[in-house]
């Protein structure tokens, strides 16, 4: 069950930094 957990969170935060990066992305390419 912790290794489940663990997955399930590592899964979540790599979610997260690509919609962040996705979201820097986007704000750059409307800055230019």
């Amino acid at each position: 069950a912790a290794a489940e957990a663990a997955l399930a969170l590592g899964l979540v935060v790599l979610l997260y930094r690509r919609k962040e990066t996705l979201s820097s992305e986007a704000w750059a390419e409307l800055k230019e």
